[in-house]
């Protein structure tokens, strides 16, 4: 069993971070939200319905995206053409459909490479174009899956930005990431796993003095 009775709530508008060490289970919690596992036992509630076990793309008319931490463009057509596969799972006019995918190209700044393929994109710009797609959905809730992954610290300062911006739009996030200074500077709470259990859940400052959490994850260098 990857997870025991992990149990903990998102509230609306806010920024929660999941951390752990690798094989902590933070993949298996983030799939069984975005609907690609079904909990063994449990529940899963969302706007006040029940969502265990629904598959994504019914969570996806219900208002919860999320991206990959391995990025899924389609590599052979253009950025704006992968926008649209987005924008057309709420939207069944083409025309609205595009308006869309460039409104969200323009809020991550791809804009000006709506016509490349996707093969040509940066690291940095298949996380933008996979950010943008899933904004096309209209969420409500979006998962985020270390979006940090590979970029350099420039590029993450970038991310980081762009991430407030969407959090400023009313976004409720949901993120779970390594790169520690990131994680930590942008949630609102921060819950930790280990071994498929919660070992801790708070304000960042409190979870960086959490001994449980150093010794498990972080470490007295970073503690100190």
């Amino acid at each position: 069993m990857a997870l025991r009775d992990v149990s903990f709530y998102i509230n609306s508008g806010e920024i929660l971070g999941l951390i752990g060490p690798n094989g902590a289970g933070k993949t298996t919690l983030f799939n069984a939200v975005a609907g690609v596992f079904r909990p063994e036992s449990g529940k899963i509630r969302f706007n006040g319905e029940e969502i265990t076990g629904l598959p994504p793309f019914k969570l996806s008319l219900k208002g919860i995206a999320r991206t990959f931490q391995i990025t899924k463009p389609f590599l052979n057509i253009t950025v704006l053409d992968n926008m649209m596969v987005g924008a057309l799972s709420k939207e069944k006019n083409l025309e609205a459909g595009k308006k869309i995918s460039l409104e969200f190209l323009e809020f991550v700044g791809l804009a000006s490479k709506k016509d490349l393929l996707a093969a040509n994109l940066t690291l940095e710009d298949r996380k933008r174009l996979e950010l943008a797609r899933a904004l096309a959905t209209k969420p409500r809730l979006l998962l985020l899956d270390e979006v940090m992954a590979g970029l350099n610290p420039k590029e993450m300062e970038d991310t980081l930005k762009l991430i407030r911006k969407v959090h400023a739009e009313g976004m409720t996030l949901f993120v779970v990431e390594h790169v520690m200074k990131a994680i930590m500077s942008v949630s609102h709470r921060v819950m930790v796993l280990h071994h498929g259990e919660k070992i801790a859940e708070g304000a960042p400052n409190h979870i960086v003095q959490n001994q449980k959490v150093i010794d498990a994850y972080l470490g007295q260098s970073y503690h100190a």
